[in-house]
């Protein structure tokens, strides 16, 4: 269930399992995402996030980022694949209805762990907003 990406310099992306320590598929964007003399932005009018299909390796749904995102830099699935959490350079946590294809602001909060050890509960209707915090870091 562990998996990780890297982009390469010709714009694939390489799947790593990293449980196995190995590549587990190799994608050629150009080849899923073929653009025609203009940016892929251009082309579809918003910037978006590919759901793919592990074992198919075919992409499930598209989510729509909009016009000028943040670069995406973790993602997790809740316990039922229905809700993407996708973590970005802007700080914020946004979470998105893989079912419905659509961005959502239905739930309230979310909480996230930190490398430092702090616990924050973030608002979703107030982005940005702490709820509540604590650090939880071990004390040697």
């Amino acid at each position: 269930m562990s998996l990780d990406w890297e982009c390469t310099a010709d714009g694939g992306i390489k799947a790593w399992n990293v449980d196995a320590k190995r590549v587990v598929y190799d994608l050629n964007t150009s080849e899923a995402f073929p653009r025609h003399g203009s940016s892929h932005l251009d082309s579809l009018g918003f910037a978006s996030l590919t759901v793919w299909n592990m074992k198919t390796w075919k992409a499930m749904t598209v989510l729509p980022l909009g016009k000028d995102p943040p670069a995406i830099t973790s993602l997790s699935f809740n316990h039922n694949g229905k809700i993407l959490a996708a973590v970005a350079t802007d700080g914020m946590i946004h979470m998105f209805d893989v079912q419905a294809d659509r961005y959502m602001n239905t739930l309230t909060s979310i909480f996230s762990l930190g490398v430092d050890g702090k616990v924050i509960e973030w608002s979703l209707q107030n982005q940005g907003q702490i709820l509540w915090s604590r650090n939880c870091s071990r004390l040697d």
